[in-house]
């Protein structure tokens, strides 16, 4: 794997571990913006381990998770990155309640 994508990688499972962390607090923002964090590091992987293509900007990162869903043949892919981008507005609306964002994080 490049290193770039061992980065993405790391700090993918290091943001699931703080959105434990921060759901076990009660921090339901935080959590929230843990698991856009992960879910958006995980795509970033998969596109540079695959593809070299380094996204820096979130317009990039939605347009390849809806690529990636296609070239897979795997839906859930995009799915899942809708629901994280409706938690990365959590973040700034605090609108989930913690059983909508124990789903999520499933």
């Amino acid at each position: 794997m490049l290193p770039k994508a061992e980065r993405y990688a790391s700090l993918a499972l290091s943001y699931l571990e703080n959105a434990a962390e921060e759901l076990s607090k009660g921090e339901l923002e935080k959590a929230s913006e843990y698991i856009w964090g992960a879910a958006a590091e995980a795509i970033k992987c998969v596109l540079a381990a695959r593809k070299g293509i380094i996204v820096t900007r979130h317009a990039e990162l939605r347009k390849y998770a809806r690529e990636l869903a296609r070239e897979t043949g795997d839906p859930d892919i995009f799915r899942a990155f809708r629901e994280a981008e409706s938690l990365h507005s959590n973040f700034y609306e605090a609108v989930l309640e913690k059983e909508d964002l124990l789903a999520h994080f499933e």
